[in-house]
């Protein structure tokens, strides 16, 4: 058995974590089933954008023991675009 961590920020400031126990060889498609947080990407169209302490990686990828699952929501505006915007404003 290893230990996992989903984690998922549905809106700006928000996080919700859940800490699941699945067995060995567990893939990513898998725990996300396994987790309650999973059902929201069920909601959305296309592949989920998640990732393992901040790298890519796909539905089929292998998890291991402490690996912390993120779930991310889409980009709504170009992140180079926001910085400019706040330096604009000084």
């Amino acid at each position: 058995m290893i230990s996992v961590t989903v984690v998922s920020v549905p809106e700006p400031r928000r996080w919700e974590i859940d800490r699941l126990t699945l067995a060995e060889g567990t893939t990513v498609g898998g725990a996300l089933a396994a987790s309650r947080l999973g059902a929201a990407l069920r909601e959305t169209e296309g592949e989920p954008l998640v990732g393992i302490f901040g790298e890519a990686v796909d539905l089929d990828h292998v998890l291991r023991e402490g690996d912390q699952l993120e779930l991310h929501r889409p980009l709504t505006r170009d992140p180079k675009d926001q910085r400019r915007l706040r330096a604009s404003r000084g």
